[in-house]
């Protein structure tokens, strides 16, 4: 009896043993931890007052190394270019604006694994009050309705064709800056025969002023956007000029902030074009702006 316990033990030992046994095939391992990418900034928008001036952000992350910069802007600098995961305080540096109009750039902080992050920094123009220009409206001549019988939804319906002059009188240098010739008769003479009956003239302005203090456009300049508005003109074809880009001391500066220097910058302008302008009949129409940008309700309110 007692051999026949004794096997009985052991074969249970043996079934036991065989049970409790395992391959590390068998074992089950927790897969590797999912790891969160993070990149924030302490601030996203910086405003700035006109002075020299400085501001520290500071930029978190546990990603391994992040990039910095500006997007070519030459009146911001960065105390640095790049960096490692942790907390970094980076300083931004935005020199003197002498102009009376603010002006914006976007800083970027770009790293792996992570979307960029985007800093806007506004910086405003010198302090000035309405009316900082010379009143550019000279020699004021009582209203004259020669040649201007037609209403606005007339002449929109009068225009049949339109041909825009792109990349010339508006481009950033000269008017031959961005690769096209000067804008001559025979040019606009050859759209009339194709069947166009209007031009819009894209035009820059603030590049050509005898200086910044004043806002005094350049007599040379106004004529010779005058010389192009009138071979339109001479073909009966109408013309519409505007201020287009013009290196977005408006587009770029539609707000509370910078609204008194910009309604000044634009009185200004537009007092000297419609008084150079003026003999024109209705063939010549304006237009104040181009694009501005705006990006909510408050900003679409007329200035």
């Amino acid at each position: 009896m007692k051999i026949v316990n004794s096997l009985i033990v052991s074969l249970m030992l043996m079934v036991f043993s065989a049970c409790s046994s395992s391959s590390p095939s068998d074992e089950k391992t927790d897969p590797d931890p999912v790891v969160t990418y993070t990149l924030t900034t302490s601030v996203n928008s910086i405003d700035l007052d006109n002075t020299e001036s400085n501001e520290d952000i500071t930029i978190t992350t546990n990603v391994d190394s992040w990039v910095i910069s500006s997007s070519g802007t030459s009146w911001i600098t960065l105390s640095k270019s790049l960096g490692t995961a942790g907390a970094t305080v980076v300083k931004i540096t935005a020199s003197e604006n002498t102009s009376i109009v603010g002006r914006s750039t976007e800083i970027t902080v770009n790293a792996n694994n992570v979307s960029a992050v985007k800093i806007t920094v506004n910086q405003a123009g010198v302090p000035s009050a309405n009316g900082i220009y010379p009143d550019y409206n000279t020699n004021p001549i009582p209203a004259d309705a020669a040649g201007m019988s037609s209403t606005a939804v007339e002449i929109a319906a009068n225009i049949t064709l339109g041909w825009n002059i792109g990349n010339s009188l508006e481009a950033t240098g000269s008017e031959t800056a961005w690769g096209n010739p000067l804008v001559t008769k025979q040019l606009i003479d050859a759209v009339k025969a194709n069947g166009f009956n209007a031009i819009r003239i894209p035009c820059s302005w603030n590049q050509y002023l005898t200086d910044d203090v004043n806002a005094k456009i350049k007599t040379e300049w106004l004529d010779r956007v005058k010389d192009v508005v009138q071979y339109c003109v001479d073909n009966d074809m109408y013309a519409l000029l505007n201020i287009h880009w013009d290196g977005g001391w408006l587009e770029n500066n539609i707000g509370e902030t910078n609204k008194v220097n910009v309604n000044a910058k634009q009185k200004a302008f537009w007092e000297q074009i419609a008084t150079h302008f003026r003999d024109f009949d209705e063939h010549l129409l304006f237009a104040s702006a181009n694009e501005p940008a705006v990006e909510n309700a408050t900003q679409m309110v007329p200035f």
